[in-house]
């Protein structure tokens, strides 16, 4: 192990068929912060948090299987670390396990990654629903203007055409100025007495009204000349 593993930045350990720690390289070491012989012969199961985890797995691998990317925690003198463990059957001469190799790989970046990432999508996820939420209560506000608007409107056009009903049963003749001096509005009685069609008098000023002889002693009468 030390000739295959010792420039390795992945932890490494070999054991025998007993789970006996025989060997490990610098990298272990380093992460569980303790010296090569505080290490050497001890029982594997007592680096890890989830020491029944390990030692199914370690059945498992003594059996000749095996295990890849296995998720467990690491015992150092600080903390725990999550780490994804690979544990390969090492072999004898005539085919037999005689022990195995684990690798080591610390998953605590990964892991920050991930949350870090999965807290992205929930914050953008909350903000969108936010903005969702403020969408459909801005689109009912404006449905709701909308639907009063319409309903003024209704009601205008309802009193208009009742002014409309008075205006064309008069007897008297009326015409009907804007702001602006236009004709809006001629009676039937006004076409009968002027002798003349309400489209061809409607939407025409005073002043291209004064210039038909049939309106212009009236316009005078107003004093729109």
């Amino acid at each position: 192990l030390d000739e295959f593993s010792a420039f390795l930045p992945l932890p490494v350990l070999s054991a025998n068929s007993l789970g006996l720690i025989l060997d490990v390289n610098k990298a272990l070491e380093d992460l569980v912060g303790r010296n090569k012989k505080d290490i050497l012969g001890k029982q594997i199961e007592t680096l890890f948090v989830e020491a029944e985890k390990y030692l199914e797995l370690q059945q498992r691998v003594i059996k000749g299987e095996p295990i890849r990317d296995q998720y467990i925690s690491i015992v150092t003198k600080k903390k725990k670390i999550p780490v994804s463990i690979f544990l390969s059957p090492r072999r004898g001469r005539d085919n037999n396990v005689i022990g195995f190799f684990i690798g080591i790989y610390d998953i605590t970046e990964t892991l920050r990654l991930s949350e870090g990432l999965e807290s992205t999508v929930q914050e953008r996820t909350l903000a969108l629903e936010r903005k969702t939420t403020d969408l459909m209560q801005s689109r009912k506000a404006l449905m709701n203007i909308l639907d009063d608007v319409a309903e003024e409107q209704k009601k205008a056009e309802q009193e208009r055409d009742k002014s409309l009903a008075v205006i064309q049963n008069m007897a008297d003749g009326i015409l009907i100025f804007d702001s602006e001096d236009i004709l809006i509005l001629i009676s039937p009685s006004a076409e009968t007495m002027l002798k003349l069609e309400a489209k061809k008098l409607v939407g025409k000023s005073t002043t291209q009204l004064a210039k038909m002889p049939q309106i212009e002693k009236i316009m005078r009468f107003l004093g729109r000349d």
